[in-house]
């Protein structure tokens, strides 16, 4: 779990598809950080934030191992690609989609809050910024 993240507030998030980049703008609450910061997810292959209800009282940010992820969430992916070629990458079969998560060095990560937004990102890094 990431430092300071535990109880702090959500308070934006950003995507872009330019930069292949996601933001989260934290502010602290109840003494969970000492100043606001970002987190940065860099080389975003997908992502998925469920009822993105702002502010979000952040639980964690943790990496999983992908494959726990691809096995957790076939089905949306499955059925994302069916419907609008979402994630992006091969899920013919659980096998392709861990060979390309693997090759492109993806990264799994699970956001979870306490109330609010929940998801998840594939991506290539994550970095903590001290807010602009």
């Amino acid at each position: 779990m990431l430092s300071g993240v535990h109880d702090s507030l959500l308070v934006a998030y950003s995507v872009s598809a330019r930069s292949n980049e996601i933001v989260l703008s934290i502010d602290p609450h109840h003494g969970s950080a000492p100043r606001p910061f970002s987190v940065r997810f860099s080389g975003v292959a997908a992502h998925q934030f469920v009822y993105p209800h702002l502010p979000s009282i952040l639980f964690g940010i943790d990496e999983l191992p992908t494959e726990q992820l691809l096995r957790d969430k076939w089905d949306s992916l499955v059925n994302g690609n069916r419907q609008n070629g979402w994630p992006g990458f091969p899920v013919e079969t659980l096998e392709k989609a861990s060979e390309h998560l693997t090759r492109e060095s993806l990264r799994a990560f699970e956001v979870s809050s306490s109330y609010g937004l929940s998801g998840w990102v594939l991506a290539k890094s994550l970095r903590v910024e001290d807010a602009p």
